[in-house]
């Protein structure tokens, strides 16, 4: 070990001298040989319940980690709802029936437990590390998450904001832009690898979403469970038996596939022109298919080396060191275990330089494509592979995962001593052969990422250019809204209609009139409201008094001396309506998102136009550009014929207890059919509401 650590310091200072010529060339620089990489022992076994578990004994510290990996992922998100993986590995962690919410932050937070969730591509992964001195606490909390979640409420609203507000910031950085647009450009936006949650996908993500979800691939058929830390695998096993042997399930492992990724565009150069972009970064290559089992994996990794793998490689020299093109220029060939993969060349670069750099990636690629590689080039590329790949397996944690994955596809379990063995025997020929065989520097791809006004040179010397369009989408439809002007518009509402004081409460006595083909039908109702979840509404029918009333996290309906408890989804679902009422948005406005569309008119009256969502319902509201007062609102309501847009009118507005109210509200179908109209005789804020009144 010591005699690695002195070879790296002197590399380290031969690299560094290398750019100002005053050292020894690399070529000198001579290597111990590399020992056989031993690889720790990783013990299998099945519980009785089908769940397989790997085992990892690491005494080196008193820590236990635990890692329960689900078959799915992000490929198996329904498109309308991409995000689903990722936000429901989170919540499955938020609680659970022994640990609600609160008592679980408290616990983990008291005992130094770490527990989260999170999803790839193609797994869901939940996870905890502890103490061992808290293992039985840690190993409780681990299997009832997995077994019982209870995806709490507002944990579940807080990772959707999270979420939400990461997808505005996806545009920031020009890397992160370059490197995501060129996996779309490559395998195609639609590949399910390749999905991209957006505003509207994760609002529609629901509750019964993550229950589904977690149905569909959380039971232990199709659960892989790891376990790395300081205990004996004996006793080890029979704990897990103690924490799962209760949970069983007749699904077996769930085979998932993917479909091959198409892409069928024949342009070859694209262009993200971001703005504010203060250089470009420039991506050329191509799709591979080739996999890390076959026969030609090791020349071609010890090709790349050499072509752009640090800062002895032909890229660097020449980009960087000769060129003076970029800081940062590399290459890459990214090989998969199944799927395919490619190779990029990449070189942030000034903006002025943008094609000067392409035209430099694009030499090296054609001159080791038609030049052999030198004995030297191969030799330091060997090194620098070995003396780099051999610490990925100094940290257990990175074996046990790679033995999971090697099990998963079917590789062999000393996969890295074969790989070490074939890389030494790769030669020059070798390099030559699969340079010619896999590189293709006469089909390339092209992505720019920066400020277009500010390129020198017509990009479209290198072929036919597609502009891409990277903007977030807030809706299916592709609405683009304006969240600052929409905040704006409702802020003068809000301000214009009522003082500062905030409401707490409401009583309200309106008539509601029912339209039907056998006439009107006139009811009157009464409304006594505790904000936010309080409510009992009684209206007088010809039949008899109808109550429904609800009382914070319960409900029932009463009629004719008859009573019904609400279900679970009706109650959420009248109480998240109360949110998007007139009265709802005077209550806490903070609990909308609200968005600017566009300017109206509409019977010669000027609107603005903004959209206002809770939670997962939404609707859109015209904003009298005069007076400044929403005179229409519309949305999305289920009925027996299936959905149907709603339009309600706001009209007659009235002071009640210095609050400017519609008196007046009528419901219409699109075709301006009268559903019904609510006309208010009395609206009183802040008054003093008897608990009485929501009880059973």
């Amino acid at each position: 070990m010591k005699k690695i650590i002195l070879i790296l310091m002197i590399t380290t200072l031969l690299l560094v001298g290398c750019s100002s010529h005053k050292l020894r060339p690399v070529d000198k620089l001579k290597y111990p040989a590399l020992n056989e990489i031993k690889v720790p022992e990783v013990v299998t076994d099945t519980l009785s319940n089908g769940m397989k578990v790997y085992f990892l004994v690491d005494n080196r510290l008193p820590i236990i980690r635990l890692q329960a990996q689900a078959h799915s992922g992000g490929v198996t998100d329904p498109i309308d709802k991409i995000g689903l993986a990722e936000l429901a590995a989170s919540a499955i962690t938020s609680s659970s029936e022994k640990y609600p919410a609160e008592d679980l932050k408290q616990i983990l937070t008291d005992n130094a437990i770490s527990l989260g969730g999170y999803a790839s591509s193609t797994n869901a992964i939940i996870y905890l590390s502890s103490l061992i001195e808290d293992k039985d606490l840690a190993m409780s909390i681990f299997s009832d998450v997995l077994k019982n979640p209870t995806f709490d409420e507002e944990e579940f609203e807080t990772s959707k904001t999270r979420t939400i507000s990461s997808i505005y910031r996806r545009n920031d950085e020009a890397s992160s832009i370059a490197f995501r647009e060129f996996q779309k450009i490559i395998f195609g936006a639609d590949y399910p690898k390749n999905y991209q949650s957006e505003i509207y996908t994760i609002n529609n993500i629901t509750r019964d979403d993550l229950r589904n979800f977690y149905s569909e691939y959380f039971y232990p058929n199709n659960l892989t469970l790891t376990v790395h830390g300081d205990f004996e695998i004996e006793t080890m096993k029979n704990e897990l038996e103690y924490y799962f042997n209760t949970w069983y399930s007749p699904l077996e492992y769930k085979k998932i596939s993917i479909p091959e990724p198409k892409t069928d565009s024949k342009t070859n150069v694209f262009v993200v022109d971001k703005q504010d972009a203060s250089q470009t970064w420039v991506l050329i290559g191509h799709r591979s298919n080739l996999l890390f089992s076959d026969d030609d994996y090791p020349a071609m990794q010890l090709l790349n080396e050499i072509l752009g793998g640090g800062m002895t490689s032909r890229v660097y020299k020449s980009v960087r060191v000769e060129k003076g093109l970029s800081y940062t220029p590399g290459a890459y060939f990214a090989a998969t275990y199944k799927d395919p993969g490619l190779l990029y060349l990449m070189a942030p670069t000034a903006t002025e330089n943008t094609i000067l750099a392409a035209q430099a990636l694009v030499e090296e690629l054609r001159l080791i494509t038609n030049e052999k590689v030198t004995k030297e080039e191969l030799q330091y590329a060997k090194d620098s592979y070995f003396n780099s790949f051999v610490f990925k397996y100094e940290k257990p944690e990175y074996t046990l995962n790679s033995i999971k994955t090697y099990d998963y596809y079917g590789y062999d379990r000393n996969f890295a001593n074969i790989l070490k063995d074939k890389i030494e025997k790769v030669t020059i020929d070798d390099v030559y052969r699969v340079a010619q065989k896999y590189l293709k520097p006469d089909d390339l791809i092209y992505l720019f990422v920066g400020n277009k006004d500010e390129f020198i040179d017509d990009i479209s010397v290198l072929g036919e250019v597609e502009n891409l369009d990277i903007t977030i989408k807030e809706t299916a439809e592709g609405e683009v809204l304006d969240y600052q002007k929409g905040k704006e518009i409702f802020s003068k509402f809000l301000n214009q209609v009522k003082s500062k004081t905030p409401i707490t409460s409401l009583v309200a006595t309106s008539t509601i009139t029912q339209t039907s083909p056998m006439g009107d039908l006139a009811l009157e109702k009464t409304t006594n409201i505790i904000f936010p979840n309080m409510i009992n509404d009684k209206i007088e029918t010809p039949m008899g008094a109808m109550s429904t009333i609800i009382n914070k996290d319960k409900g029932t309906q009463k009629m004719s001396g008859q009573s019904m408890p609400l279900p679970a989804e009706q109650l959420t679902q009248m109480i998240d309506q109360i949110y998007l009422s007139y009265f709802g948005w005077l209550y806490d406005p903070s609990k909308l998102s609200i968005g600017y569309l566009q300017d109206e008119i509409v019977n010669d009256v000027d609107y603005q136009v903004v959209k206002i969502q809770y939670k997962d319902s939404s609707m859109k509201l015209w904003f009298d550009k005069a007076s400044g007062l929403p005179s229409i609102a519309s949305e999305t309501m289920d009925s027996p014929q299936g959905a149907m847009i709603i339009k309600s009118t706001f009209s007659n507005y009235q002071l009640n207890d210095s609050v400017l109210c519609p008196m007046t509200i009528e419901m219409t179908l699109p075709n301006g059919t009268l559903i019904n109209s609510t006309t208010y005789k009395s609206i009183k804020f802040n008054v003093e509401i008897s608990e009485d009144k929501f009880d059973f």
